[in-house]
C-alpha cells in the first residue's frame, strides 16, 4: 500500500555564480546558507524549486500534475522519489517509492538491452537474484524482442522508455513516480502501461503522473493538481482542473 503525506516543503536551488538576489520578484526568495557555497561564492541567492507545499496522496490515488515549464512538477517528483531532500518540512512515504525521472539512468548505452536490464534493476536498488527472476517478464511486457540483443544506443526514446518502464513494473512498487517520458512510448505500448499502473490503483498502490499531455492525463488520472512557482495552487477532478489550467495559460502566457 502506498501514501504520501507532505507538509510545508521546501526545496531551494543555489544559482551558482551569483552573489546577489537576481530580482526582487516574488519568484525568487533569497536564502544565504553556509559552508562550501558561502566560502567559494560568497553569499548568495536561492530559487524557491517549491514552497510551503503540503499534499497528502491516499493509497489507490491517481494523481496528475500540471503546471507550465519551470513550475516545479520535476522537483516535485523528485523530492517524493527520495532523490531530492526537502530544506524544510516534513515528507511520510509509506511503501516503496520508485519512478522514472532520467531515461537513461542506471543504462550502458553500448550495452545490449538484456545486460541493461540487469544494470537499471541494480540501479533501483534489486539484487542479481531478484532481477534474474523477473527478467522472463521484463522481456515480455517491454517488447522489444530482438532488439534486446542489440546496443541501446541505436534505441529510440520510446524504446528505451519500454525497457526502464518494463523494469521497474516488474518489481510492484508501491508509489510509482512518472515524468513526461511515458508520453514517448508507441500507443500500443501506452496502452499496456497505463492499465498496469490502473491495476496498481486498485491494489491500493500509487501513481502521480507529471505531463503537459490534457490526453494522458484524463486518460490515466483520477484526479489532478495545478504547480505555479513551487505551489500547489488548484487540484481536483482532472476534467476541472484542466480547465483552471488552461485559464491560467491563457492569462499568464
Amino acid at each position: 500500500m502506498g501514501r504520501i503525506i507532505a507538509k510545508d516543503i521546501n526545496v531551494y536551488y543555489p544559482l551558482i555564480g551569483a552573489s546577489v538576489a537576481p530580482s526582487s520578484d516574488a519568484e525568487h526568495e533569497p536564502k544565504t546558507t553556509s559552508g562550501w557555497g558561502e566560502i567559494v561564492l560568497g553569499k548568495r541567492p536561492q530559487i524557491a524549486a517549491l514552497r510551503n507545499l503540503s499534499l497528502e496522496v491516499k493509497p489507490g490515488s491517481r494523481l496528475g500534475i500540471m503546471g507550465r515549464n519551470g513550475s516545479g512538477k520535476t522537483t516535485l517528483l523528485r523530492t517524493l522519489g527520495g532523490i531530492i531532500t526537502p530544506d524544510s518540512g516534513s515528507l511520510e512515504i509509506e511503501g516503496e517509492a520508485s519512478g522514472i525521472f532520467n531515461l537513461r539512468q542506471g543504462l550502458k548505452m553500448e550495452s545490449s538491452g538484456r545486460r541493461n536490464i540487469m544494470l537499471r534493476g541494480l540501479a533501483i536498488g534489486k539484487t542479481p537474484d531478484q532481477i534474474r527472476e523477473k527478467f522472463a517478464a521484463i522481456e515480455e511486457f517491454c517488447g522489444l524482442e530482438e532488439y534486446l540483443d542489440f546496443p541501446v544506443h541505436t534505441y529510440s526514446s520510446g524504446m528505451v522508455m519500454r525497457l526502464s518502464f518494463a523494469v521497474v513494473m516488474a518489481f510492484e512498487p508501491d508509489i510509482m513516480l512518472l515524468d513526461e517520458w511515458i508520453g514517448t512510448a508507441d500507443i500500443g505500448f501506452r496502452d499496456r502501461a497505463m492499465a498496469r499502473l490502473r491495476s496498481m490503483a486498485e491494489n491500493n498502490r500509487v501513481f502521480v503522473l507529471a505531463s503537459h499531455s490534457a490526453k494522458l492525463l484524463k486518460d490515466t488520472c483520477d484526479e489532478a493538481i495545478i504547480m505555479d512557482r513551487g505551489e500547489i495552487i488548484d487540484r481536483g477532478p482532472v476534467a476541472s482542473v484542466q480547465k483552471a489550467f488552461a485559464k491560467l495559460v491563457k492569462e499568464k502566457g
